[in-house]
């Protein structure tokens, strides 16, 4: 085999390290060292190595370099595509809003993203690896999410949407999560904790109620009032009559809820002294024959 210096074996990019390292090895003889490095493969592609060399001496007693070297490209690449997927991953997970999790048996903290960590009053969700909900919600709580935890890892079957007022560790505001969890399962298919996402939906309940006592405030206004009131859909058929309409008129409403104007006919009923702002008028099929 023909001689050659040493960093000629190795990638361009790497050569004035390997000539830094071999220099220190002569002159400080430090202990062994483990690395991995992209060297060149004979046909001048480019493969990564693990290397392990450590200082000593020749046959002579001349300072001297011991070391062997592994082909490590597979595992790299694999390596380096689980990081690429970590990556990814935890771009998406802190870029929603909501708060996602995952946990172990014992209910301890896998993961949480940057939103869950904001929640509990953490800026960086690495520190919350290894704790628990012990250790910033009240004791009924965590039980209340513990029972449903184990439920879920006995069962194997998600729970979906289990609302639950809490007091936000972050702000101390009350506040109505919308949670779902699901089992966490390993490569063999054993489930070996949870993952879940919560999230605040405390103004679209706000807005229900609000919704809903705006239309009470309103039916109750038309129940009070002497006038008819109507509503009509997107297809022009009858959706809601108030009660004046029956009690003035006799009209059965359910018969007359989904149809059109064009289907019903109206009539005065002479047998009524009505009021010029609420005549009673009657309801009634139109005749099909009749034009």
């Amino acid at each position: 085999m023909k001689s050659a210096p040493i960093e000629s074996f190795f990638a361009a990019h790497e050569r004035e390290e390997v000539n830094k390292n071999r220099y220190e090895r002569f002159q400080k003889k430090p202990p062994s060292r483990v690395c991995e490095r992209d060297a060149l493969h004979k046909d001048g592609h480019i493969i990564r190595i693990q290397q392990c060399v450590r200082s000593t001496e020749n046959w002579f007693g001349r300072p001297a370099i011991l070391g062997f070297v592994i082909d490590v490209t597979d595992s790299h690449q694999a390596r380096k595509a689980l990081q690429h997927e970590r990556n990814l991953l935890r771009t998406m997970i802190d870029n929603i809003p909501a708060v996602v999790f995952a946990k172990d048996r014992d209910g301890r903290f896998l993961i949480k993203n940057r939103a869950g960590a904001e929640f509990v009053g953490e800026t960086d969700p690495n520190t919350l690896a290894g704790k628990s909900n012990d250790d910033f919600y009240p004791d009924d709580l965590v039980a209340a999410f513990r029972r449903n935890e184990i439920h879920v890892m006995k069962t194997g079957e998600a729970l979906i949407d289990d609302e639950n007022k809490v007091v936000c560790p972050g702000t101390g505001k009350t506040v109505v999560m919308s949670g779902c969890i699901a089992p966490l399962r390993d490569d063999t298919g054993e489930i070996v904790g949870i993952v879940g996402i919560s999230q605040d939906i405390t103004d679209f309940r706000d807005y229900e109620a609000a919704l809903r006592e705006s239309e009470q405030r309103f039916r109750d206004i038309v129940q009070a009032s002497s006038d008819w009131f109507w509503e009509m859909d997107a297809e022009l058929r009858f959706s809601y009559f108030s009660d004046r309409v029956a009690e003035l008129s006799g009209t059965d409403i359910e018969a007359t809820l989904g149809k059109r104007r064009s289907e019903i006919a109206i009539k005065i009923d002479d047998s009524f002294q009505a009021s010029p702002r609420c005549p009673c008028l009657k309801v009634r099929q139109r005749d099909p024959k009749s034009s």
